[in-house]
């Protein structure tokens, strides 16, 4: 059997920030003796982020059965980060990000990652375009680095990578 670079089932997680914002408006009832008075709640999305699995932007070599490969194993993967603009700088993205960090350790902790004949050591990645300098130091604070592809991979984006070690 051919050692595998995909998993059967895609992980994928899509986890949302909300805040809620308790509004009294007082709403006068038109009988003639009855006032009511009611408390509405809002609930607003304040940022999400989607975490899925993609193959390896870069090729991985490994060793199986004495014999070195390259692949290209499906690791985690940042597809979106959104945080509302009023939310921003409230540390909402840094929390969002060490919770994808830690399901991709769990994700990653399968059979296909922990060869210790491999000195290979998972990942979490994503893309950003390469004008959003906000998005790239924000990354770049958290501790992503920038990964080395050729230039025809880029394709206007700049890749980052944190090694998911314990």
């Amino acid at each position: 059997s051919e050692p595998s670079s995909t998993s059967s089932s895609m992980p994928h997680a899509f986890l949302v920030a909300t805040t809620t914002n308790s509004n009294d408006a007082l709403t006068s009832s038109a009988t003639q003796d009855n006032e009511s008075s009611r408390t509405t709640t809002t609930t607003r999305i304040a940022g999400f982020i989607e975490l899925g699995t993609m193959p390896s932007p870069v090729t991985i070599e490994k060793e199986w059965q004495g014999v070195k490969i390259a692949t290209r194993p499906e690791l985690p993967y940042v597809a979106n980060l959104v945080v509302e603009e009023s939310f921003r700088r409230q540390k909402l993205g840094y929390t969002m990000i060490q919770l994808a960090l830690k399901i991709a350790k769990k994700w990653c902790q399968g059979p296909d990652t922990s060869s210790s004949s491999s000195s290979f050591s998972p990942f979490l990645f994503l893309s950003v375009d390469q004008d959003n300098h906000g998005a790239l130091a924000f990354y770049k604070r958290l501790g992503f680095e920038e990964m080395r592809l050729p230039q025809e991979k880029l394709a206007g984006k700049v890749y980052l990578e944190k090694k998911l070690s314990s």
